[in-house]
């Protein structure tokens, strides 16, 4: 079965990690990310 999420529900949660992590944009977490081993 599909999940359904508008797109303003993923920007949404795309912007409350982002918040939480204290990171400026999607390039950011990115790195972070990679930085930490996550990815």
């Amino acid at each position: 079965s599909r999940l359904y999420l508008s797109e303003g529900t993923v920007k949404n949660h795309i912007s409350r990690v982002l918040s939480r992590l204290g990171l400026r944009d999607r390039t950011q977490a990115a790195l972070y990310a990679r930085d930490n081993g996550l990815i």
